[in-house]
């Protein structure tokens, strides 16, 4: 019984974290809320402007003050421009109308 040895031991709470490749370049992302919340409540915040990048952390401008955050809690925002080519009032102006059917 002496020579018996307990086996070593392992840890199970290694998380792996995607953190997405833009996430680098991006110019604005959205932030994670962890506060308990209803069901049905957006989980992410933003677009938030980013003012400082870091290895680890993000400085970010929420509502008017820069916070810093680490990345996990963060994912790219894509916003689209505001100067698009077509617009959709064009894309749909050449559609002919439908009339409704006359009934006797």
């Amino acid at each position: 019984m002496k020579n018996l040895k307990a086996p070593p031991t392992t840890s199970h709470n290694k998380q792996q974290i995607f953190i997405p490749q833009n996430l680098q370049t991006c110019s604005h992302v959205f932030l994670r809320d962890d506060r308990i919340s209803p069901s049905l409540k957006q989980l992410y915040t933003g677009p938030h402007k980013v003012v400082e990048r870091k290895e680890r952390n993000f400085k970010i401008d929420v509502n008017g003050k820069n916070v810093v955050v680490t990345i996990d809690r963060l994912k790219p925002g894509f916003i689209l421009n505001d100067d698009i080519s077509d617009p959709p009032s064009k894309l749909y102006s050449s559609q002919t109308s439908l009339t409704a059917p006359t009934t006797k």
